[in-house]
């Protein structure tokens, strides 16, 4: 049995399905880019390819039939549903309009992480099929996106949906929105002429109270922010004066540096470690991908700060990943044996998820920063350390993704994931469909960030700095003291000098290859069994709970 080792954790795992997974987050789907140009996926279909399309529907149908941890499937009239779509299928004349139906079938169940995930997307795209709300809508919570740029851009935008309104909440260094002048705290009133406020209402409309609605409105925005590196795309932005500025934005290349994962489409992972005026250690990564990068950036931060007054660990944004990672980061927290984060449910079969202590532990006060886009891994994380009495959660509820699941190919070449099992918490919650109440809900305003200020990191500063004996803080000021540990930035012209790219916190590593699912059984406690990973074929990829 060849064995990983993932930042000093060996993924022959006792306690965890989802010992050695990949990123099983639908959204990374969304996070294409979408621009006008022809769709190869509007082309007319060969009767053959029609045939493929079928197989590919009944493969998934049977997956989730069989595969599905609740055989009730939680009472969906699964035969219904195949006798109704099939046809459909068998009909549709695109490979856009074929993909539709299939998600039309996924989304009979209305859980996050299954999708499917269309191979060689070509070179061109259109928003209006692939990122159309009615795609959005398909598979619930995930947001489906049709297309996946092997060429993607970014503006450096971050959004998210407040009181109604899309805002600016972070612009990426160096980014070329940066470059133009873009601030948190600024408005996307419109994208490439199309008002925002229409695409929100209609999220709004279709995912009403249901806690992946903070999710699901985020990506319906962001997912228009990125597209071809070297296209541009024309933002209306309300300014800090309330004055309406047009910018035509380009797509530069995306932060940090390209990921590839098992059956997965390819993602920018970056992470970043800084220690604040007062001795307090921030860390922040945007992904749980690419372990030979992130985990020893994190290993510095906590072996050269083992005295710091506080730790705070930034999971907002972070929609999970590779679920190992997890047990590795909680385990420099964690020093005790015989820990888990929760167990994975599965049809006949309960996991638990343990904890990798590491010999040296930061044993100090630990901050976790959450908020609606936090999903899956970042949730079974901040859960379980929250349950064990180790950490303190800071932010907004999370996105309530927390599945398990495989990604598998299908016959006419796309890939299929599918959650095979349910994440509990050690405190005994489905995260699924509920997500984390943070200990400390701490919105964010637009007014805080026109203010330059990071409320949810000063509530975790001041509630570091009141347990170390610190006087807490009249407004948050994380100013850097130190150098950021393991961090670099250099330049990466694309054709226009507001297009640079901000380099990985470490030098790149050897890419590591994802260990396919199946389970040895390692021994059994208490009914609760726990396994070793070995790898297996090609055709499906064990895609972590994120």
């Amino acid at each position: 049995m060849r064995i990983h080792n993932i930042g000093g954790t060996r993924c022959s795992l006792r306690g965890g399905l989802t010992g050695c997974g990949i990123v099983a987050l639908v959204m990374v789907v969304a996070l294409s880019g979408c621009r006008k140009a022809r769709r190869y996926d509007q082309a007319q279909l060969s009767p053959w390819q029609k045939t493929l399309n079928v197989d590919s529907f009944d493969t998934i149908w049977k997956t989730i039939r069989d595969q599905h941890w609740d055989k009730s499937l939680g009472g969906v009239d699964w035969e219904g549903a195949r006798e109704r779509l099939r046809p459909q299928v068998a009909e549709d004349a695109t490979m856009a309009d074929a993909r539709r139906t299939m998600a039309d079938l996924i989304g009979q169940l209305g859980s996050s992480h299954f999708a499917v995930i269309p191979t060689n997307p070509g070179r061109a795209s259109d928003r209006a099929a692939s990122g159309s709300d009615e795609t959005l809508a398909k598979v619930a919570p995930a947001i489906q996106d049709a297309m996946q740029r092997l060429d993607r851009g970014d503006t450096g935008i971050v959004v998210r949906v407040l009181d109604g309104e899309a805002v600016v909440v972070e612009v990426f260094p160096k980014s070329p929105a940066a470059v133009l002048g873009v601030k948190p705290g600024w408005v996307v009133q419109s994208i490439d002429g199309k008002p925002v406020e229409g695409i929100i209402e209609r999220v709004e409309d279709r995912f009403e109270d249901r806690p992946v609605r903070r999710l699901a409105l985020a990506r319906s925005v962001q997912s228009r922010l990125l597209g071809p590196t070297g296209d541009k795309v024309e933002l209306g932005l309300l300014n800090d004066d309330d004055k309406l500025v047009q910018l035509d934005v380009p797509f530069g290349v995306p932060r940090g540096h390209k990921t590839r994962y098992g059956l997965l489409p390819p993602i920018h992972v970056w992470s970043e470690s800084k220690v604040l005026d007062d001795g307090t250690v921030y860390f922040r990564m945007n992904a749980f991908l690419d372990p030979p990068a992130v985990m020893p950036a994190l290993e510095a931060a906590v072996m050269n700060n083992l005295d710091a007054p506080g730790f705070v660990l930034d999971l907002r944004g972070n929609q999970g990943g590779i679920s190992a990672m997890a047990r590795g980061i909680a385990g420099w927290f964690i020093r005790d044996e015989d820990r888990y984060l929760g167990t994975v449910e599965m049809r006949d079969l309960t996991l638990r998820f343990a904890v990798a202590p590491r010999p040296t532990t930061y044993d100090g006060p630990l901050a976790v920063l959450v908020d609606g886009v936090s999903a899956s891994t970042s949730e079974i994380l901040a859960a379980g350390l929250r349950d064990l009495g180790r950490a303190r959660v800071f932010g907004t509820s999370t996105a309530a993704a927390a599945l398990p699941s495989l990604v598998r190919k299908l016959p006419n070449g796309d890939r299929f994931q599918h959650a095979v099992a349910n994440y509990v918490s050690l405190g005994g919650e489905t995260l699924e469909g509920s997500g984390i109440v943070p200990d400390e809900v701490v919105p964010v305003t637009r007014a805080a960030l026109l203010a330059g200020d990071d409320p949810v990191l000063g509530a975790a500063r001041n509630w570091i700095r009141v347990r170390s004996g610190l006087p807490t803080l009249e407004a948050d000021e994380p100013v850097l003291v130190a150098d950021e540990l393991l961090t670099k930035q250099s330049p990466a012209p694309v054709g226009s000098a507001a297009l640079v790219e901000v380099a990985p916190v470490v030098e790149a590593a050897p890419k590591v290859e994802a260990a396919e699912p199946a389970a040895e059984i390692a021994d059994e406690d208490d009914g609760v069994k726990t396994i070793q990973m070995r790898e297996v074929g090609e055709n499906a990829s064990l895609a972590s709970a994120s």
